[in-house]
């Protein structure tokens, strides 16, 4: 059994030939790709799951409305934001002081 089979579930809209994916991240937390904008049968997958959708990739939305350059960039910069805020906020990258013996 791989990774996908346990933790790549597909949700298809038959409708608009649209398939959107959640992924089960293994701790109780999912990821959204491709999301439709009615986010209805995103929130039934993962509550019949216990999951809770902790963030989303939005690159093929993004470059279906605008283009492929501005999806890039996009993912770029929000990648950017986010290891700066895991830099600062984060206590597991600062240096810790180092003991004193008094």
């Amino acid at each position: 059994m791989r990774f996908a089979d346990d933790h790549l579930i597909p949700l298809v809209d038959e409708g608009l030939g649209n398939s959107a994916y959640l992924v089960d991240l293994g701790d109780g937390r999912a990821l959204a790709v491709d999301a439709s904008r009615d986010l209805r049968a995103l929130r039934t997958a993962s509550e019949r799951r216990g999951l809770s959708v902790a963030g989303a990739l939005v690159a093929g939305v993004l470059a279906d409305a605008y283009d492929l350059t501005t999806a890039i960039w996009t993912v770029a910069v929000l990648t950017a934001v986010s290891g700066l805020v895991v830099a600062v906020r984060m206590d597991e990258t600062h240096p810790r002081p180092a003991p004193t013996n008094n």
